[in-house]
């Protein structure tokens, strides 16, 4: 999947975001409901600014070379869910 774009509302719903949103079921309109913001997305740049010092740390005083990098909207859309999902 690496090759093709990603669109954060997709990975609101498929990494289970969405599921802790919106309105109770029951109630009219309920279902599940994107977050409001774009908060695959931003998770993913929150994410991105932690691995790049520390890879540029680990460059400069482990081994001298440069670090690949490998970020997913998936891994990151999931992370926060994880708390949600062991609380509820």
């Amino acid at each position: 999947m690496a090759s093709r774009p990603g669109y954060d509302g997709i990975f609101q719903a498929m990494s289970g975001m969405m599921s802790v949103s919106g309105i109770p079921d029951g109630e009219p309109g309920a279902g599940p409901m994107t977050v409001g913001v774009s908060m695959v997305d931003i998770l993913t740049s929150l994410y991105t600014t932690s691995a790049i010092p520390a890879a540029l740390h680990h460059r400069d005083t482990q081994s001298g070379q440069g670090q690949y990098i490998d970020i997913a909207l998936l891994d990151c859309g999931s992370r926060p869910c994880l708390t949600t999902c062991r609380t509820s």
